[in-house]
């Protein structure tokens, strides 16, 4: 794979998206995941300003605004993997003799969630961008997908 950078840790996303205790470790969040979801979910909003942060410029936009959405859209990748076990015998649910494991249902509405958290706090980073705007020259406003599209209950307005 060619060089990439990555916006936050598998450390930090363990502490920003997953409650202590849950046996996440940073480990268990690869590099894969956290690039999908940069390129998924915050280089179409952030534009022309995804590059430079991604360069070290910024840093306390990444820190303040942008690190803790982007943990939560990987959060939201990483829950089917956590809740289902990919193997020669097939797919299978992942549990111990002290857990069961949620149903689909469930998993889809922690999906859910972790995909609306991250939606509220992207939008309040661009929030923070647009109100900036002469702090990040780099981003354009027509640009962002946020800007054009607007999903509501699953629905492309």
């Amino acid at each position: 794979m060619a060089e990439y950078k990555l916006l936050v840790t598998g450390e930090e996303v363990v502490g920003m998206a997953f409650p202590p205790h849950t046996g996440v470790t940073a480990v268990s969040v690869t590099d894969e995941t956290i690039l999908t979801a940069q390129e998924k979910f915050i280089k179409p909003v952030l534009n022309g300003l995804y590059g430079p942060l991604l360069d070290g410029e910024y840093p306390e936009l990444a820190s303040g605004y942008i690190k803790a959405p982007l943990a939560q859209y990987v959060r939201m990748l990483m829950l089917p993997q956590l809740a289902y076990s990919v193997g020669i015998a097939g797919i299978s649910s992942v549990k111990n003799a002290n857990l069961e494991p949620c149903d689909g249902k469930a998993l889809r509405l922690l999906c859910r969630t972790a995909r609306a958290n991250g939606l509220t706090l992207i939008k309040r980073a661009v929030d923070h961008i647009e109100e900036n705007a002469d702090l990040y020259p780099e981003y354009d406003p027509d640009e962002n997908v946020l800007n054009r599209v607007d999903i509501s209950s699953q629905f492309v307005l």
